[in-house]
């Protein structure tokens, strides 16, 4: 019963990356959700320091973040749009 069900979960996280894959803008292409050292070097900064944001600030920082099935992933797509001040 737990192999059915941790082949479940692999299978439905599949299914949310595939979901989120998007192209911005014509020349640059790059996953919605990426996992910290992605973000940092999307973000030109140390994984520590989004390490120390979400810390120290939680939710209320520039960077959007969700943690899923034990992971803290980044949306790069709203992060970007938080950053340029477009709602």
């Amino acid at each position: 019963f737990y192999h059915a069900q941790s082949m479940v979960s692999q299978k439905i996280d599949l299914c949310v990356f595939v979901k989120y894959k998007m192209f911005m803008d014509k020349d640059l292409k790059y996953d919605r959700w990426v996992d910290e050292k992605e973000a940092a070097t999307h973000l030109k900064v140390k994984p520590s320091t989004l390490r120390t944001r979400r810390y120290k600030l939680g939710h209320d920082t520039l960077e959007v973040w969700r943690k899923f099935n034990g992971r803290i992933l980044y949306d790069l797509y709203e992060t970007d749009r938080k950053i340029e001040g477009v709602n």
